[in-house]
């Protein structure tokens, strides 16, 4: 039985990479689909709905670039968030990764990935944001994809790249950064769908 994975990433350069590789070697019993959602809770949301006319996936699967809460993380880190964490009418919620098979994926990282609704690039904001919502990793859309599947009993998963620590970053560096890191998940996400195909 063939099954349907959506990949989304919030910008297209996070995605490419992973796109050009499965393109390119196909997994049996896997037909896997791309979305770019954009950034932040209203673009995310709109594209899912918009997805989800036409097309029932098996699993959602959100790739792409996170920063570092905790010092301990550095650059280059692989990410598979535990639980998903936004702030909500001042309100902090957090939603808990389904996905059963971590042990598995020694070489990524596990922890909480809070969603920001703006960038932090300086220091203090990064530990701000980390001592209130207790998260290691930030990112700008995966509670959002989170929340959407929890509501519609959609299987999610999340696979992030650390891009920044805790240091004051630019949008510059990011970018200048950025194809190498989406390099690095190419690899992890074709061993994750193996793991889903079998």
């Amino acid at each position: 039985m063939t099954k349907k994975i959506l990949i989304t990433a919030a910008i297209k350069d996070e995605l490419i990479p992973t796109w050009e590789y499965i393109k390119k070697s196909p997994i049996e019993s896997i037909k896997t689909d791309f979305l770019i959602t954009g950034i932040g809770r209203h673009k995310t949301l709109k594209n899912l709905n918009h997805y989800l006319i036409d097309n029932s996936p098996s699993i959602i699967l959100n790739i792409g670039t996170c920063g570092s809460l905790n010092s301990d993380f550095k650059k280059g880190k692989l990410v598979m968030p535990t639980s998903f964490i936004a702030i909500v009418n001042d309100s902090v919620q957090q939603i808990q990764s389904t996905f059963q098979d971590h042990q598995n994926f020694e070489e990524f990282e596990n922890g909480g990935l809070y969603t920001s609704g703006t960038a932090l690039y300086k220091t203090r904001e990064k530990n701000s944001a980390g001592r209130r919502t207790g998260a290691d990793f930030v990112d700008m859309e995966a509670f959002w994809t989170a929340e959407f599947c929890q509501h519609r009993k959609i299987p999610f998963i999340a696979l992030k790249v650390v891009t920044d620590v805790m240091q004051d970053f630019s949008l510059n560096e990011f970018k200048q950064e950025l194809k190498q890191n989406a390099q690095l998940l190419v690899t992890p996400v074709d061993k994750l769908l193996r793991t889903i195909a079998v």
